[in-house]
């Protein structure tokens, strides 16, 4: 438990990992299990915070609190994939608790599908009785939801906050083994501030759009260097950035079903290196111009509620740009089947085809965002 503790910046949140350490003057108490409620009171003040520094990345929704997509990492081995998903919303409101009970079971499955083997064993220690606020009860079978199959879900920085609540408050911890089952719980704990902050950054290079009833969420991610060849800038390293970045559209008609026909990308390589020097030696925007050849190959039919998924990538020089483009669509039967490239297509040649607009998103290795922080704390000096 301690090795895991020292993995995460608490700096950040102002407190010290040695305050965690069982030797600490705070834990002066040796009994296992004093050392474990203390150390579950601070992981839960931390979370708590982490949440607000969450909020602080959302876009700000003048009619209310912004609800965002709870979604894993993006994985560079998934490049190239595509799926089709059901839009899902878990949100907590007054006394109801399945959007809490749906929330916890997808951060069950996501530690079970990273290879943690007990993340069930803490799953049941939440109680299954009445829950505060509310006369009914709650059986074991009913946590299990919908949810369960869905790896992502639109909700609320407040639903998380309800449901860390409720792991803390209501976990079960039998007095015979208190010290194991809340070092369990501790674990998750850890395993929750670390799902938090990868949102933090996944959402600091993210963009949603909304245009004609499609929704797009556009992440992008820096994941390694590859060599350039012999195309290469004047003092470049010789190596390009690569990033991968994760799209997905959203049918939130109730009515209209729609076939995704194509797509436009203007992709821009940053130099902030000739901005710095009067340097006129800058990339031209690279531009995906396949109106009529979907995404990875698929043309997909999305009927109300539908989304699809998909992964690629690009490379750059330098290590920040930034990407903004088009999706192309036409309205199509419901029972339209989806197609693949070099497929025949209806849909090419309907007079209602219309575009929708991905706003531009950033693509940003950690270096470029280490030097910009840098350069604003300077800039905040004088």
């Amino acid at each position: 438990m301690d090795v895991l503790l020292r993995r995460i910046p608490f700096a950040r949140h102002g407190l010290s990992s040695s305050l965690f350490a069982p030797g600490s003057r705070n834990m002066s108490s040796s009994t296992p299990s004093s050392v474990g409620r203390m150390a579950s009171r601070r992981l839960y003040r931390i979370l708590q915070r982490q949440c607000l520094d969450l909020r602080k990345t959302l876009p700000q929704h003048p009619s209310g609190e912004t609800m965002f997509l709870l979604q894993p990492p993006l994985n560079p081995l998934q490049s190239g994939s595509h799926r089709i998903l059901s839009v899902k919303t878990a949100s907590s409101e007054g006394t109801t608790d399945d959007g809490v009970r749906n929330l916890l079971v997808l951060f069950r499955d996501w530690n079970e599908d990273g290879g943690e083997e007990d993340a069930l064993d803490w799953f049941q220690l939440l109680l299954v009785e009445p829950q505060v606020g509310s006369s009914s009860t709650t059986s074991t079978t009913s946590l299990y939801s919908e949810f369960t199959d869905e790896p992502t879900i639109w909700t609320t920085v407040s639903s998380v906050q309800k449901a860390i609540r409720y792991a803390f408050r209501h976990a079960k911890l039998s007095a015979a083994n208190e010290a194991q089952e809340r070092q369990l719980l501790n674990k998750y704990a850890i395993r929750g501030l670390k799902t938090l902050m990868e949102q933090s950054e996944m959402w600091r290079l993210s963009s949603v759009s909304y245009e004609k009833d499609i929704r797009v969420v556009a992440t992008s991610k820096h994941v390694g260097n590859s060599h350039m060849g012999s195309r290469r800038l004047r003092g470049s390293p010789g190596l390009k950035n690569r990033f991968h970045y994760r799209i997905r559209i959203e049918n939130l008609s109730d009515q209209i079903t729609v076939q995704l026909l194509g797509r436009y990308w203007h992709i821009t390589d940053i130099n902030d290196e000739a901005a710095s020097t009067d340097d006129d030696e800058e990339m031209d925007p690279m531009v995906v111009d396949a109106p009529n050849s979907g995404a990875v190959g698929q043309l997909p039919v999305l009927r109300p509620g539908d989304a699809f998924e998909y992964m690629s990538g690009c490379e750059l020089v330098n290590p920040r740009g930034e990407m903004k483009g088009f999706f192309f669509f036409a309205p199509v039967p419901e029972n339209t089947p989806s197609s693949t490239l070099n497929t025949a297509v209806e849909a090419f040649g309907s007079p209602d085809r219309f575009q929708v607009t991905v706003n531009p998103f950033p693509l940003e290795a950690a270096v470029a965002h280490h030097d910009q922080a840098a350069a604003n704390q300077r800039g905040n000096q004088f």
